[in-house]
């Protein structure tokens, strides 16, 4: 068993065949969240996504890219807590998925 020191905060899944194009974010530690990295062809394009869907939870990664909370496991998150956790996410997701192979 791992101790949960050394587990991954996050995790990135694909599913190429249910799900063509679609890259999710799980975040294993609390508060615990699964989430969908949305890409845009332009920065217009990610403008207006934004836009009409003022009442949604978005997160900005890049500037042709945004993050959008599914769900929460059980948790509240203080919010004095959350500009960290949105700053760990948006690294995190720049360094290993956007930069990388992998997204």
């Amino acid at each position: 068993m791992k101790n949960k020191k050394n587990a991954p905060k996050f995790l990135v899944g694909r599913n190429e065949v249910a799900q063509p194009g679609k890259t999710f974010i799980v975040h294993t530690q609390e508060p615990q969240f699964v989430g969908e990295l949305l890409r845009f062809d332009s920065q217009i394009d990610m403008n207006q996504f934004l836009e009409d869907n003022l009442e949604k939870e978005l997160i900005k990664v890049t500037p042709t890219s945004v993050f959008l909370p599914i769900s929460y496991f059980n948790t509240e998150i203080k919010i004095n807590d959350k500009s960290y956790l949105e700053n760990k996410l948006v690294n995190w997701i720049i360094a290993n998925v956007i930069n990388s192979s992998v997204g």
